[in-house]
């Protein structure tokens, strides 16, 4: 299993890292961890991460969600706002297949939406859209591939 980091870049002042580990065998992942830059708030009580294929949800709600201990805050200088850590490694089951959408839920209220499942959220001004779109394989270490959108703006990570 390989663990690779995923870099997104968001036009709006934020930045979010996602993290997954990936199984050379196949082109599905585990998401492991999300980091959300500049946070402003609390920390939150809970975190759901809800992956979609097609128009249905496809993974138990009992399993998708992530506990208060497992949320933290990460802040290297005083000057810098935090940073948001959810750790996601205790759903080893829950798989990420190529096409997936997946929305990151926060408190139930606050949802960060990564996904072509309409209308999208808009947040820090612009709607924020993407799916993983792309597996390749290369020395057996999977690279999984994301489109992102914010307003018209196209960034692509791998």
């Amino acid at each position: 299993m390989a663990i690779l980091k995923h870099t997104t870049k968001i036009v709006a002042g934020f930045f979010i890292v996602l993290s997954f580990a990936a199984y050379a065998s196949e082109c599905e992942s585990i998401p492991a961890a999300v980091l959300i830059h500049d946070w402003v708030g609390e920390l939150p009580k809970q975190a759901e991460l809800q992956i979609y294929k097609g128009d249905s949800k496809f993974i138990d709600k009992k399993k998708s969600v992530i506990e208060r201990k497992n949320i933290e805050f990460y802040q290297p200088k005083p000057e810098y706002l935090p940073t948001l850590e959810i750790d996601f490694s205790e759903l080893e089951s829950t798989r990420l297949p190529i096409n997936a959408d997946f929305i990151l839920v926060i408190d139930n209220k606050i949802e960060y939406r990564f996904s072509e499942i309409e209308p999208p959220i808009k947040r820090f001004g612009c709607p924020v859209r993407g799916k993983v779109n792309g597996c390749e394989f290369g020395g057996n270490i999977p690279t999984m591939s994301t489109n992102l959108k914010c307003g018209k703006r196209i960034s692509q990570s791998k």
